[in-house]
């Protein structure tokens, strides 16, 4: 079973729509399918599985289990498809084929192949799936927990826009905005009439320090969030927001150090 499920990750990778793949990295989409194509793998040629779907649907004259389980067919020209019969709605007049996965390429060209009246699907499902219609139904796009789903598709651009304007601002608060307010503090710290002025002044010191300290963590941390935002599009959302809280944390961080340095004499 290893062995087919492996091949059919494979095969299924090919019809993968684009969106999804940008949803995921290609190790997390492998997985993905992997998981959503266990069950489907386990079906093919599994009489106890072929029997129960038989009962269920209560058809007369198809008695082998087998002809209900899932199978893989040969397809003419080489190449394979792994199907099984579904019936839409549980409704025995509404069959239809439905191709889990195949070699065939995911072009037009190949919807011949895989139609129940082509004779290479015909002569492995019993007549009501030929009257149907050929589908290719789950796990191409709901491979994933609903949770995993990104809720949104969005391009690259807003948020290396923000991310770009967070590290100005950032640059700037450590440049401009920490030689003004040092200048300012230690001007009054150091007119102080204390006998130890450098003493007095070190810890204003050591917090206007901080200010670019900070500053740069935020530059950092923007260009980490941009290459997320360019190879993970899933995680675009988030990273805009969390550029966008990075401004105001920006301007913040300036005036905190700001005021503990002028309180701390």
């Amino acid at each position: 079973m290893g062995d087919l499920l492996d091949a059919m990750v494979r095969a299924r990778s090919a019809w993968t729509s684009s969106a999804v793949r940008g949803w995921y990295s290609e190790q997390d989409r492998r997985r993905h399918l992997r998981a959503a194509l266990a069950e489907e793998a386990r079906r093919v040629g599994d009489a106890d599985f072929g029997r129960g779907f038989r009962d269920a649907v209560a058809l007369p004259d198809v008695p082998d289990p087998l002809d209900w389980a899932n199978r893989v067919i040969e397809l003419p020209g080489g190449g394979w498809v792994v199907t099984h019969l579904r019936f839409r709605l549980g409704d025995v007049t509404r069959s239809f084929v439905d191709v889990v996965a195949t070699t065939a390429p995911p072009t037009p060209d190949s919807r011949p192949l895989l139609h129940p009246r082509s004779p290479g699907v015909r002569q492995h499902h019993h007549e009501p799936a030929c009257e149907g219609e050929t589908r290719m139904t789950s796990p191409t796009e709901p491979v994933a927990d609903a949770r995993d789903r990104p809720t949104t598709s969005m391009s690259w651009w807003p948020p290396l826009l923000v991310l770009t304007t967070l590290v100005l601002v950032a640059l700037i608060m450590s440049t401009i905005g920490y030689w003004f307010p040092y200048f300012g503090v230690m001007t009054g710290c150091t007119s102080e009439p204390v006998p130890d002025v450098d003493a007095y002044c070190l810890p204003a010191e050591r917090w206007l320090k901080a200010g670019p300290v900070g500053q740069g963590a935020l530059v950092v941390g923007a260009v980490l969030a941009s290459v997320v935002a360019v190879r993970r599009p899933s995680r675009r959302l988030l990273v805009l927001h969390a550029g966008v809280v990075g401004l105001p944390v920006s301007l913040a961080w300036t005036v905190l150090v700001t005021v503990a340095a002028s309180a701390s004499y």
